[in-house]
């Protein structure tokens, strides 16, 4: 299978979060830059099975999930935070969702997919 229509979309916005963690700056860009480039990392495959495409979106949201919690936490926490980090934390917390929101339909199609008979790669 050739890579999934969705997967541009997905690494556009992860670098988009990378560029807005960092510009936290330190501690938050050190807690939030490594899950967006974990998720970076998973999607950047030319080609996989669908099988194998179901474990990657997987391994991708895993460490989205938790960059959206942390946002969260520091959103609604008690650690001083300026209006420009509480800009970059918003905008990280919509590029999270959305990329949740994308990883779950994907991951849905591929599971629909692998579910049909016919449409199983040839071993």
């Amino acid at each position: 299978m050739e890579s999934f229509p969705k997967q541009e979309s997905l690494l556009t916005l992860i670098a988009e979060a990378v560029s807005h963690a960092t510009q936290l700056g330190e501690p938050y860009k050190g807690d939030l830059v490594p899950a967006f480039l974990q998720a970076q990392e998973a999607l950047s495959f030319s080609t996989a099975e669908d099988r194998q495409l179901g474990l990657i979106l997987s391994a991708a949201r895993m460490p989205i999930n938790g960059a959206e919690k942390k946002t969260i936490r520091l959103i609604i926490g008690d650690e001083p935070i300026t209006s420009q980090q509480m800009r970059h934390l918003v905008r990280l917390r919509l590029i999270c969702a959305e990329l949740i929101g994308l990883l779950t339909s994907a991951l849905e199609i591929v599971r629909r997919s692998v579910a049909r008979p016919g449409l199983q790669a040839q071993g």
